[in-house]
């Protein structure tokens, strides 16, 4: 059964480079331009992954990931953050809320594709 990661980015150049690598590894792949934007996507049941930047205008990272994990219906969906933010803070809080992994950019492909197999391992 193909995986569908939805990639949350605000900048469609790192969003495109993203979906791309991740379709040529077999995924299935869905775009979000922010939070509230993925935070309508994950509701419907078909995501089981949500690869998301930190900070983005409406719904930031963190807010997606708090309400995702808030939920009954989308809190077993794994988060992973790649993104340039590098406050120690923000990383443990977001531990706290059950973030799987914190990637900074720009990323290895090989680390952040061992992230998302062992994302998805249990889904």
């Amino acid at each position: 059964m193909d995986k569908n990661i939805l990639v949350v980015e605000d900048f469609k150049s790192i969003q495109d480079v993203i979906c791309r690598t991740l379709e040529k590894h077999g995924f299935l792949v869905s775009r979000a331009d922010d939070g509230a934007e993925a935070w309508e996507m994950v509701q419907d049941g078909t995501v089981d992954l949500v690869v998301t930047d930190f900070n983005m205008p409406n719904m930031n990272g963190m807010e997606l990931l708090k309400t995702m994990k808030g939920n009954a219906a989308t809190a077993q969906i794994p988060v992973i953050f790649v993104t340039t933010e590098s406050d120690l803070q923000a990383k443990k809080e977001a531990k706290k809320y059950g973030l799987h992994a914190w990637m900074n950019k720009p990323y290895n492909l090989v680390s952040f594709l061992g992230h998302i197999d062992h994302a998805l391992k249990d889904r």
